[in-house]
């Protein structure tokens, strides 16, 4: 590490490329042996500046300091009049030590006094300045990267992108607190895609933030999209909106399969505050939130097209709160949401069929005013099973918790069930409602079905229920490797 000092500047004994050995102070100055507030340091490394009278010759370097025989040894030359190598001084030169840009590491920020706009255009050059259409730079990265290095102030910065398709941008840390605004040219002409894949910043999102950041987000007109990983992804605190900072906007996705908004951690904020949100293509989840705040805009349209077959439009859980209340155009193949334990939302208006709540999950319906889950009913949608006569082995385990079994004429058994497919199958609960109206019969330890399906009914022999409807429920235990009947009515 370079050291410093005050008031140093010295007459060199000689000149030529030789180390410089000090003959006498400057006028105003010291010498380094009289130096007090701070003494100068035998073997230090020391920044300095050496000039000839008429600063014709001249270079900047750092050297080390040796005070038994008074020399500043040329150690590193940064900058000088002969091409960046040691000067051959015709005369003594005169040497002061000082401090150079090498001893500043991170660079002042400049500081925003008012709104501040930059541009980004497909055929614009990241070695521009940015600040005009005609200056534009090329990329979105480009963009973050520089507006990082601000101080906003508190001041919003707009970065206007024209039309075309861009690469997705990795979210940087930012200073001020300043709004950072990414408007497209409309829905239907800007579109933001896959971005740098490099594990740190960005994972394959059109935005993802995966650092702390000050500064909202606001990102408004485009559309967005990766076929690799998800469109928006917030993995840090954070805080990000859809549509204008000022109300409305339009915002637009492209599914392929993948998920569009992911968010997976305590402290994000997500905000679907623009007038219409269209949604094109095929995705498993639309939002697939734990830990976040999600809030969509209170009227805001969505268009969905293609009718999608989806895994869940709302996925919420792990102490993740989403509000939701939108109005939706079009329909998706799949449940509307899907709350786990910790989960809350609160909806109204809503695509898809009947979601899930399990337990410890909380869900309200705006638009019927009922409430499932914590200290409240408890949804678990039935999924119906069609059986034949006689007896049922290895039948597919149901979507949900709990199944509704239709299709038998006649007496009918249940052999056994497909094994959890969960990481932590063991506890799993299965309710069976029994709608076919004859009789079934639970049959103990099944022979046809395979080991690890099959049902203990702890009696040791099988269990007949009477002629019309009945239920029953099971557990599956992991250490017996099979389903526990837990009772029956």
């Amino acid at each position: 590490m370079q050291m410093l000092v005050n008031e140093c500047a010295f007459r060199s004994v000689s000149g030529g490329l030789g180390d410089f050995v000090v003959a006498s102070a400057r006028t105003g100055f010291f010498m380094p042996a009289q130096l007090t507030t701070p003494a100068i340091t035998d073997g230090g490394l020391y920044h300095y500046r050496a000039e000839s009278d008429d600063q014709s010759q001249h270079e900047s370097g750092v050297g080390t300091y040796s005070a038994g025989s008074t020399t500043l040894a040329r150690t590193g030359i940064y900058q000088s009049s002969n091409g960046g190598a040691k000067v051959n001084f015709s005369a003594a030169p005169t040497v002061r030590l000082m401090a150079l840009a090498q001893d500043f590491p991170v660079s002042f920020r400049p500081i925003l006094t008012s709104t501040a706009t930059r541009f980004v255009r497909a055929g614009g050059n990241d070695s521009n300045d940015g600040l005009t259409s005609g200056t534009a730079w090329a990329t979105l990265q480009h963009a973050m990267d520089l507006i990082s290095m601000l101080d906003t102030a508190g001041f919003l910065t707009k970065v206007d992108i024209g039309p075309g398709l861009f690469a997705g941008v990795g979210l940087k840390s930012t200073v001020g607190g300043g709004i950072i605004y990414w408007v497209g040219a409309g829905v239907a002409a800007t579109t933001i895609a896959d971005g740098p894949n490099d594990g740190i910043f960005n994972q394959g999102e059109a935005f993802g933030c995966h650092v702390g950041l000050q500064s909202p987000i606001y990102v408004d007109q485009l559309t967005m999209t990766s076929a690799s990983s998800i469109a928006i992804g917030l993995q840090a605190p954070c805080q990000f909106f859809t549509g204008n900072p000022a109300g409305g906007g339009d915002i637009g996705y492209i599914g392929t399969g993948n998920i569009l908004v992911d968010m997976e951690t305590a402290g994000a904020i997500f905000n679907d505050f623009a007038n219409t949100v269209e949604i094109s293509g095929t995705f498993s989840n639309f939002l697939i939130n734990f830990g976040a705040n999600v809030t969509t805009g209170f009227g805001t349209a969505y268009t969905i097209n293609g009718n999608p077959t989806i895994l869940s439009f709302f996925t919420v859980g792990g102490g993740g709160v989403s509000n939701h209340n939108i109005s939706v155009s079009g329909t998706v193949n799949g449940p509307a949401f899907s709350v786990a334990p910790g989960g809350s939302l609160t909806a109204g208006g809503f695509p898809g069929s009947a979601g899930t709540v399990q337990p410890g999950g909380r869900f309200f319906n705006f638009s019927t005013g009922v409430e499932y889950g914590v200290d409240s009913f408890r949804q678990v949608p039935a999924t119906a099973i069609v059986l034949a006569n006689g007896l049922n082995s290895n039948i597919a385990l149901p979507a949900t918790g709990r199944c509704r079994i239709t299709g038998p004429t006649g007496a009918f058994s249940l052999g056994g069930f497909a094994v959890p497919t969960d990481a932590e199958p063991d506890g799993t609960e299965l309710k069976v409602y029994n709608a076919s109206g004859q009789q079934m019969t639970i049959v103990n330890d099944d022979a046809s079905s395979t080991a690890g399906n099959r049902i203990f009914t702890l009696t040791g022999a099988n269990v007949v229920l009477r002629a019309g409807n009945s239920f029953a429920t099971f557990s599956y235990d992991a250490t017996s490797a099979g389903w526990v009947l837990e009772s029956t009515n």
